[in-house]
């Protein structure tokens, strides 16, 4: 029996639970191509999310963020569950990566002076990357219930880093393992972000969505783990071995999915790539922001010139005009034009007769 896309019914939410630094920008794209940017909603903020108004509640096709896996009872509506992961040694790295670069980041202030070697090395610094896919797969918890337990500031920051504080005691936990794996078997869909492309290729076929002829995958690129130390690396993989497991879980559903659909095996990324964000390639998109702002510059000098020029194209006609004196002739043709649509409205029944004659005589 063929296998049949996903059927959204008007009941069904698209969830997207993004994990961080999987690739999630791009993927978000994706998806609001598809549904629509007026039917999603990304809250930025536990006041955000936990105030939403029902009307936008019902309104909404799909939502995303850095979210618990519970999302009762402010969503009551049948969550249909997307996520993305990512091999946690080059997740960890490109989050580090963020830490360092990006104000307000999870971490922040951690980074800024330590080498990834220092930043790994420090147990008070693992909170942050931790397993960090199985803890945000795995809690049990609501974010109201997460809100009862942290700073009250909390409400008005970012959702993340609460969700981490809150579930750090249990990142070693093999249960929260086991209840991740559970919950992600259960998704309509699961990416990766080695295999984007692909990803995006599923994720269509998934719910009958026309595939995209071009993909923009922003905040990835490739370094080789000839760039980072082996002691690091080693780190990494200790602290993140619950992840690595929910890698390889994910990775068997999405290769099983894959198959069922286009009966190809994946394209196998090189083990020695690591994808993460180089300042390299950060560089690179702020060189080609600017060139982007010096043309819009320059494209908004030569239309403010065009209209400047315009302008005193009419100014000139205007003076023109005004220095015509019109001459006795007209001004008595003006006359009797005025007065003759006094004696005979325009439209009127007598202006019909009237033309009828006149044009007999004519």
């Amino acid at each position: 029996m063929a296998i049949q896309p996903y059927q959204l019914t008007n009941d069904d939410l698209l969830y997207y639970m993004h994990i961080p630094k999987t690739a999630g920008t791009s993927f978000t794209q994706v998806l609001i191509d598809n549904v629509g940017s007026d039917a999603y909603y990304q809250p930025m903020t536990l006041r955000d999310f936990l105030e939403m108004p029902q009307e936008l509640v019902e309104k909404i096709r799909f939502i995303a963020g850095h979210l618990v896996y519970d999302l009762s009872p402010v969503i009551t509506r049948n969550l249909v569950y997307l996520t993305m992961l990512r091999n946690p040694v080059s997740r960890t790295i490109s989050q580090y990566l963020q830490v360092q670069r990006v104000p307000h980041s999870m971490g922040e202030g951690k980074a800024k002076e330590e080498s990834l070697l220092d930043f790994v090395k420090k147990p008070e610094n693992r909170f942050v990357y931790a397993n960090l896919q199985t803890r945000q797969l795995g809690l049990e918890a609501t974010l109201p219930q997460i809100v009862e337990k942290v700073d009250p500031s909390a409400y008005e920051g970012d959702i993340a880093p609460y969700i981490l504080w809150y579930s750090n005691e249990r990142y070693d936990d093999a249960q929260l393992l086991e209840l991740a794996q559970s919950r992600l078997e259960k998704m309509a869909f699961v990416g990766l972000s080695e295999h984007f492309d692909q990803s995006i290729d599923l994720l269509c076929k998934t719910f009958g969505w026309e595939t995209p002829t071009s993909r923009t995958i922003l905040n990835i690129s490739s370094n080789s783990l000839e760039d980072v130390p082996q002691e690091a690396i080693d780190i990494i993989h200790e602290n993140t071995r619950l992840d690595a497991a929910l890698y390889e879980t994910g990775k068997r559903l999405f290769e099983e999915r894959y198959k069922q659909w286009f009966g190809d095996s994946l394209n196998q990324t090189s083990p020695g790539v690591i994808d993460l964000d180089t300042a390299a390639y950060n560089a690179k998109r702020v060189d080609i922001l600017l060139a982007r702002i010096e043309s819009l510059e320059t494209e908004h000098e030569r239309v403010v010139k065009a209209f400047q020029e315009q302008v005193a194209d009419l100014q000139k006609e205007n003076e023109r005009l005004s220095q015509i004196e019109l001459s006795h002739a007209w001004r008595i043709t003006q006359r009797i034009m005025n007065l003759r649509y006094k004696l005979i409205p325009k439209g009127s029944v007598i202006e019909k007769l009237y033309l009828k004659i006149r044009n007999r005589l004519v």
